[in-house]
């Protein structure tokens, strides 16, 4: 479907759109954290319908496009039964400022998963993603040390313009989006909690069947079902080449950020670690 639909679509997109189903859970991210592998096995329980893909970017990049076009991306209520349930996963609804308000706008009873890796490592993956896909080109540490410098502009734009869409934001948050704390507060403090479950990717990555068995339970499917064909992965270790001083940059960053979001959550993640 188009992303910047014409008058014409958007009226057949409100006729169409009453005939299907609108989300009933979200996978909000974070960012390589495993969100694709978790969608991916979620899809096989039988009671669980795909939409059209795994990110829509609804909630971000295409709110203006409206409800209906974000409904039309889902199954047709026919499909779904009274036991079935459908849902997204786009890992940036977790870090965009306006995500938490549109979502509750829209979806004001939705389930929401988020799944947190530690932010050291996801910091230097989320880097590495964007030097392959040559979008960045300064070394590591420097960008680590621009990252604020390029964010403030662009957030003004976010705040000044509410349907502004920044792929500086979206691809070179490297640290601010490891700062969870912040990021779930503001969920929090619009959703009751029992409406978000989170996990962290070392949960998931080292034993999958009782991470989905927990979040099958929460999206109250049948949590006896295991999909076929998952293993167990260790998380650990540290990316080639990268400087020591950069990992000692980071664990030093978000040490104060972790204590937060471990006194927010009630529980230690033991990210301030030293290795």
């Amino acid at each position: 479907m188009n992303s910047h639909p014409s008058i014409l679509e958007r009226s057949l997109y409100r006729l169409l759109a009453p005939r299907h189903a609108l989300p009933q859970f979200l996978i909000l991210g974070a960012q390589r954290s495993g969100t694709t592998r978790l969608y991916k096995w979620m899809m096989k329980h039988p009671q669980i319908l795909p939409g059209t893909e795994k990110e829509i970017h609804f909630f971000d990049r295409n709110f203006q496009n409206g409800v209906p076009w974000y409904q039309l991306h889902f199954p047709a209520r026919k499909r779904m039964g009274d036991n079935r349930i459908t849902g997204e996963a786009t890992p940036y609804y977790l870090f965009h400022p306006r995500a938490p308000e549109r979502i509750r706008h829209v979806l004001p009873d939705v389930k929401m998963i988020a799944l947190l890796r530690n932010p050291v490592e996801r910091a230097v993956s989320h880097y590495f993603r964007e030097a392959h896909m040559g979008e960045e080109d300064r070394p590591i540490g420097e960008a680590l040390r621009l990252e604020e410098s390029r964010l403030k502009p662009e957030l003004e734009k976010m705040q000044n313009d509410e349907f502004y869409f920044s792929e500086i934001h979206h691809r070179k948050s490297y640290k601010t989006r490891g700062i969870y704390v912040e990021q779930l507060k503001r969920y929090f403090d619009l959703f009751e909690r029992r409406q978000l479950l989170v996990l962290t990717s070392e949960e998931f990555f080292s034993d999958p069947e009782n991470a989905l068995h927990v979040i099958f339970s929460f999206l109250e499917v049948n949590a006896g079902f295991v999909p076929p064909r998952i293993v167990a992965q260790n998380l650990s270790g540290r990316a080639p080449g990268v400087p020591e001083s950069v990992y000692e940059y980071l664990q030093k960053y978000f040490e104060p950020h972790n204590e937060a979001l471990f006194q927010l959550l009630g529980r230690n993640l033991g990210w301030n670690a030293r290795k």
